[in-house]
């Protein structure tokens, strides 16, 4: 084998050094190539947990909560459960879908946390929609009111590293429970979010909920119990409501009233009332006071007049 120069390397050791050493840079970089992977993930994991602090934060407050949830035009978002996506839509299934749920950004004032086919940071917002998890918690309340409704939903929203959904494996999903209660008037504003409530660790959800016929009454002074012949109350009725399963913290309570005074008024009343009124009072993990009544229409010379008679009333608790 000839030599270059008098201690050289021959043409054969050449040309196996050139193939190791191109066996090793292909190693280098295929190395660097999984460390730049690894460092995105970790960038996109730090990422995803910014905007979940941020959104729950946004969404913890009963003041912005509502108004956070808003359409591509600013207004107030709509969320109509009843409006479905089969699984093939036609174009026409797919407008009605958008005319009666139009999340499509979670904004405050200027700040804009997620916005439906925009970035936000590293991240293209692939996907921002509202999901209800159960049907049979929907309860009817007022907000204002304003007739209006609770629904126990899933905020849930898809984020791709990048500008597309190529990247492939670096989409992340994003499934925040929450209490929603929407307008259940008819017109332009019907379906519009009125309030809101998010829970905390949003990783487990435990949901009850019970109806009750709420008659208890006591002096909220002495507490002792009053007791009248036709179950009226110089207070709002009320009944404590002990959990079948303990919470880890105080759950979100949204309570509705299903009827107040039925078959309890002085027949000069008419069967008629001018007031209902509900709550949820000294919720804790283990339980809360559900008050639930109706006011007999005032000014008539009823004995019934100035007192509360008995309500029945629906409750959903959600927390973790």
């Amino acid at each position: 084998m000839p030599k270059i120069g008098k201690s050289g390397f021959g043409l054969l050791e050449i040309v196996i050094a050139s193939v190791l050493l191109g066996v090793l840079g292909i190693g280098a970089m295929r190395m660097i190539e999984g460390l730049t992977k690894s460092a995105k993930l970790n960038g996109a994991g730090a990422e995803i947990t910014s905007v979940k602090m941020q959104i729950h934060t946004l969404l913890s407050s009963s003041r912005t909560c509502p108004v956070a949830f808003q359409d591509l035009s600013g207004n107030r978002a709509k969320f109509d459960p009843s409006v479905l996506l089969p699984e093939n839509p036609t174009a026409e299934q797919i407008n009605s879908y958008l005319l009666a749920n139009t999340l499509a950004q979670l904004k405050i004032g200027s700040l804009t946390l997620v916005k439906k086919g925009e970035k936000n940071g590293n991240f293209f917002v692939s996907s921002i929609q509202l999901t209800e998890l159960d049907s049979s918690l929907r309860g009817d309340t007022l907000v204002n009111s304003i007739a209006a409704r609770t629904l126990v939903a899933s905020l849930d929203l898809s984020l791709v590293l990048g500008h597309s959904a190529e990247a492939a494996g670096l989409t992340r999903q994003i499934r925040l429970p929450i209490l929603i209660t929407t307008n259940n008037t008819t017109g332009s504003q019907q379906n519009e979010i009125l309030a809101c409530s998010i829970n905390g660790g949003i990783t487990e959800l435990q949901v009850l909920s019970g109806k009750e016929d709420v008659t208890d009454c006591e002096n909220p002074t002495t507490h002792n119990p009053i007791n009248r012949a036709d179950n009226t109350c110089p207070y709002a009725t009320f009944k404590d409501i002990l959990f079948s399963k303990p919470f880890t913290s105080p759950p979100s309570v949204s309570v509705s009233i299903n009827s107040v005074c039925s078959g309890r008024l002085a027949s000069c009343t008419g069967g008629a009332t001018d007031s209902v009124y509900s709550s949820a009072e000294k919720i804790t993990e283990t339980g809360f006071r559900l008050r639930c009544s109706g006011s007999p229409v005032s000014g008539s010379t009823c004995a019934q007049d100035g007192y509360s008679c008995p309500g029945v009333c629906s409750w959903v608790a959600v927390g973790n």
